[in-house]
């Protein structure tokens, strides 16, 4: 029995309804009836979410359709499979089956199926695009994490034609999810195992080098990698692997976390009492880095990992250091866009120092400026900036020198 006609909707996939139409189209010496299911079923997000569901989750045949077009039947079949959602459990996919299925379908020769998947895919990808920029699925349907996760089980390894080109849009898709939903694929990530973990990471790592090497030659001041949204997708799902193998890592134990972080507040509340009395003192959360969004949605911090699920050196893409622009990257991150520094864990030793060293030069020019205003338009006295030329061999006798100088002077 299949669960679709040609004057039906698409329902859904079991590993059950897959295996028995693999063996029909067998029987038949046609993999017509596959091709057509697996295209039309990823084509649709509705479909995709109720597949390969739990025991406890399973969808009834009966009334459960929700790729009707219909706004009513379609609103009530969600609100339906929104109630049947066990939030506790953090998804209601039947991994194990989902794995065997895909499993099965790679011993199909020639893999027939696989133009299919590859258009299904691209066009699932820019629908759900536009659904995660203008509306809020995940918060209306718990549910819908389900795609995202099927998706990422698919063996990209084994088709090269869905990771080149599909597969960037979809990262690309999955890059516009909300905070609260890339913290919750992160921790349903975060327990499938850092070998997983791993292949995911290099098959990401491999989407943005060939990307970048397709385009040798393409990448400079006018056109940078920040404006490829295949390689800036496949780097926000990268960062929420990063986080997963950070919580699924060994962390430090809550109780000095807890003592550090009581250490850290007596010492910020002592050094504003000591500070607190100078004119024009510009309190230090202002000049403190943004933390990042998803690190706060996770409440963790990378400095709490003692060692993580996937090394952090497997997240960093060399040759993606040697094509971006550390400038342009900045100005990207003052203009609240795309930026490879707001995802540091891809940037090498050497990028970061880059990027520390411009940041330095603009604060220090910021604050520069702002003491100038101060003392020009307010009458506020200037905040003094002491400037020390010192040698690299002799740091601490150079610093000793000039500031006792200065001093002197200053008498």
């Amino acid at each position: 029995m299949f669960f679709f006609s040609a004057a039906e909707t698409i329902k859904y996939l079991t590993e059950e309804k897959v295996l028995e139409l693999i063996k029909s189209c067998k029987e038949e010496n046609s993999w017509s009836k596959l091709i057509r299911v697996i295209g039309a079923t990823f084509n649709n997000a509705d479909s995709l979410i109720m597949s390969f569901r739990k025991k406890d989750h399973s969808i009834s045949d009966h009334g459960n359709n929700v790729s009707k077009e219909k706004g009513e039947d379609r609103e009530s079949a969600i609100q339906s499979d929104v109630r049947s959602c066990d939030s506790s459990a953090g998804h209601s996919v039947n991994l194990d089956a989902v794995r065997r299925t895909f499993q099965a379908l790679m011993q199909i020769p020639d893999l027939p199926y696989q133009g299919a998947l590859v258009n299904a895919l691209s066009s699932l990808s820019r629908n759900i695009e536009m659904e995660l920029r203008y509306r809020r699925p995940l918060e209306q349907n718990p549910n819908y994490i389900n795609i995202f996760l099927i998706v990422m089980e698919i063996p990209l390894h084994e088709h090269e034609e869905l990771l080149e080109n599909a597969f960037p849009e979809f990262c690309r898709a999955l890059g516009h999810m909300s905070m609260s939903g890339q913290a919750k694929l992160a921790r349903i990530w975060s327990t499938f195992g850092e070998d997983w973990l791993l292949q995911k990471t290099r098959l990401l790592y491999q989407v943005i080098t060939v990307k970048i090497a397709q385009n040798h030659g393409k990448w400079g001041r006018v056109y940078q990698l920040n404006d490829d949204e295949g390689i800036a997708g496949s780097t926000k799902v990268m960062k929420i692997l990063f986080y997963a193998s950070i919580i699924g890592g060994s962390m430090d134990p809550h109780t000095v976390l807890a003592e550090e972080k009581e250490m850290n507040e007596t010492e910020e509340s002592l050094q504003d009492m000591l500070q607190g009395g100078a004119v024009g003192h510009e309190h230090k959360d202002l000049n403190k880095p943004k933390e990042d969004p998803l690190a706060q949605e996770l409440t963790v911090s990378v400095l709490d990992c003692r060692k993580p699920l996937v090394p952090f050196d497997e997240f960093v893409n060399e040759l993606l250091n040697e094509y971006v622009e550390i400038e342009a990257d900045y100005k990207n991150k003052m203009e609240s866009k795309f930026s490879f520094m707001n995802h540091s864990f891809i940037l090498t030793t050497a990028s970061k120092h880059t990027c520390m060293y411009i940041d330095n030069r603009v604060r220090m020019y910021n604050e520069r400026r702002s003491s100038i205003l101060n003392t020009f338009l307010r009458g506020l006295p200037p905040i003094p900036f002491l400037r020390l030329r010192v040698r690299r061999d002799h740091l601490i006798d150079d610093a000793l020198v000039n500031v006792s100088q200065n001093f002197i002077a200053e008498l």
